[in-house]
């Protein structure tokens, strides 16, 4: 949360060698090194935690989330997996919807969005995707709306235009990612993903 990651992989270092097969542990390294975009010690982190406890739901996640990109049916059949073990996992259903999006499925990403809303109508992430989907589809007061409520409970997350800059940029609209990842960084200056995104 502090942006410091090469303390954080520290941490987690020396906790996985305290407790190697411990199911968290290892889940939220991967978690980290997903986050970093290295993904094949991501891979490791997560069959390392699924290897102590088969059925751990945040590791299966992490770990469909590791392979979408190269294998895109059969992340979205671990994810389903694991929906059925825990139905009220929101990064599960932020995941589908992702993967639905990818597929220009959007009905199919709102549905999902409203799973996860269901569970935790606070949850920044999927508050941010409707308005993604919003914006994707020309709805701009509602775009607009689905922003101020996500600026309203946080005013520095400033994700809810990256991932509306994402989106765009993933469907060929290069002017419109570029100008809302500006206002992202706008409301969050510190963010790298953003900058990232607009590199």
């Amino acid at each position: 949360a502090l942006g410091r990651f090469q303390d954080a992989n520290g941490f987690f270092r020396n906790a996985n060698a305290l407790a190697a097969n411990d199911p968290v542990i290892n889940t939220g390294w991967g978690e980290l090194f997903l986050e970093k975009y290295n993904r094949s010690e991501a891979l490791k982190s997560f069959q390392s935690a699924l290897k102590a406890r088969a059925d751990y739901v945040p590791a299966q996640v992490g770990l469909a989330e590791t392979t979408l990109e190269e294998d895109p049916p059969a992340a979205k059949s671990a994810i389903e997996a694991a929906l059925k073990i825990n139905p009220s996992y929101v990064p599960a259903h932020l995941l589908l919807a992702e993967l639905a999006l990818d597929n220009r499925e959007r009905t199919e990403a709102q549905a999902a969005v409203q799973k996860a809303l269901a569970v935790n109508p606070n949850s920044l992430e999927a508050r941010s995707l409707e308005a993604a989907i919003a914006f994707l589809e020309g709805r701009t007061s509602d775009f607009q709306s689905a922003v101020a409520g996500v600026l309203k409970l946080n005013p520095a997350y400033g994700d809810v235009y990256r991932v509306a800059g994402d989106h765009a940029g993933r469907n060929y609209r290069f002017d419109e990612a570029v100008d809302l990842t500006r206002r992202a960084l706008e409301v969050e200056s510190t963010s790298t993903r953003a900058y990232e995104d607009l590199g």
